[in-house]
Order: C-alpha cells, then structure tokens, then sequence
C-alpha cells in the first residue's frame, strides 16, 4: 500500500514539473513573440487556470486575432467577477470587434465598480462614438472631470468641439490640454484651425508657425499660413506660402 501511495506521488510530482515546464516554455516564446508555439504551450495547461488562459487571449491578440481571444477573457471572467484587469481587456476588444453593446456593458459595469476611474469613461466614449450615441461627449467630460491631464479624453473633446464650433467649450479643454502638454501636436493643430475658422488669422500665424516649424512640408499648414497672410493682406507671404504648398 505504502508503495502504491509512493508510486501516485510519484506521477503528480512528474506532471507538476511537466506542466510547469511547459509553462516555462511557453512563456519564453510569448515574449519572443512566437505566440503560435506560446498557444500550443500554454494549452497543456491541464488545470486551465486563469494564469495559462490569460496568456492564451494576449497571444491571440499578438496575432492580431482578437475574436479568438475573447472566449479566454470571458471564461475568466465568468468564473470570478473580480478579475477587473480582464473584465477590462475584454471590454476594449469588444470594442476593436465592433462589438459595441457587449463593450457598453462590459464598460458600464467597470464604473459601477470604480466609479473613479477615468479610463473607464474614456473607453466607454469610445463605444458610444463607434454606436453613434450622442452621449460619448459626456463620458469623455467625465473623464476629464476625474483627471484633468487625460490627454486622450481632451484630445475627444477638442476634435468635438472644433467641429461644432463651439468655442466656449473647445478654449477651456484646449487651453487646459495645452498647459499640461504644450508640445503635443495635434492640440496645437487644434487651436491653429479654430483661430483661423475664427477669423483671429494672426493668432492662427502664431500657431500654425509652430506647425510649420516641426514639419516645413506640411501641405494643408503652408496652404492656411497662406491664407491667414492673405486674409491680412501680406501677400509676399502669403504667396511664398503657396508656391511651398504645391511644390
């Protein structure tokens, strides 16, 4: 008897080493970025835990194969509503599948969780602006009511803003974008064409000179530094500005 319990500890400790080798293995290739043999690898997995299942959907993912990934998160996410982290990955591919109503849930119960997570709302605009609900613009003010340096939740607002013309609100996220980042581009961008749409042509000089500077070939910059010279009348310039622009 005694030998008989010898002999089963025997084969369990020679599957742990087994299985823990081919998790070895098979995180070497993930991060070398072999995910096909990584995938093989992590399926031998035997227990199919959480650890194993996670590195399955990001190796799918690697391969750019979102929707096989997502039945990983999912199944993780089932089996322990905790797992906040996953319940966030599946969200976001959700989101890159145009899954849009599974995203919107998936989001919307993240906040009920951290209702101050900024991210969260940010992700959540996103959906709704691939849905075409009004409501994205709303999420993103959220986000920035949470976090005032989420540049990707100004850059929304800016972009949203500059399109509808309305400037009270497009000045106070730009001007708030660019005091926390003053060398991000397309802020810069931003508050040039708002300038100019306003007809402000020497605050607009001002701004996209800053363009022209970091990018002297910039078709669509030296056609409106034309324009706005124009608009003042400073024809050499604004000539010397379009022959650039078509050259």
């Amino acid at each position: 008897m005694k030998k008989i319990f010898l002999l089963l500890i025997s084969i369990i400790s020679i599957k742990a080493e087994a299985q823990t080798s081919a998790l070895a293995v098979a995180d070497s290739l993930f991060q070398l970025g072999s995910y096909s043999k990584a995938i093989s690898f992590y399926e031998k997995d035997v227990d199919k835990s959480s650890y194993s299942q996670t590195k399955i959907a990001k190796a799918y993912i690697g391969l750019g194969t979102y929707r096989k990934a997502i039945p990983y998160y999912k199944t993780i996410v089932l089996n322990d509503s905790t797992q906040l982290i996953t319940q966030y990955e599946l969200g976001k591919l959700y989101y890159k599948t145009k899954a849009s109503e599974k995203a919107f849930n998936c989001f919307k119960k993240l906040i009920e969780k951290d209702k101050h997570n900024p991210n969260f709302r940010y992700q959540l605009g996103l959906v709704q602006l691939q849905a075409k609900d009004k409501k994205h613009i709303e999420s993103f003010r959220k986000s920035v009511a949470l976090d005032p340096y989420h540049l990707k939740s100004i850059k929304q607002l800016c972009k949203y803003f500059l399109k509808k013309s309305s400037w009270g609100s497009f000045n106070k996220y730009n001007e708030l974008g660019l005091q926390n980042y003053p060398e991000i581009e397309v802020l810069v961008n931003y508050k040039a064409q708002a300038c100019f749409n306003q007809q402000q042509y020497k605050k607009a000089i001002i701004y996209f000179t800053k363009l022209y500077e970091r990018d002297s070939k910039n078709k669509f910059v030296l056609y409106r530094l034309g324009l706005a010279n124009h608009m003042l009348m400073k024809y050499e310039e604004a000539i010397s500005f379009y022959e650039k622009a078509i050259q």
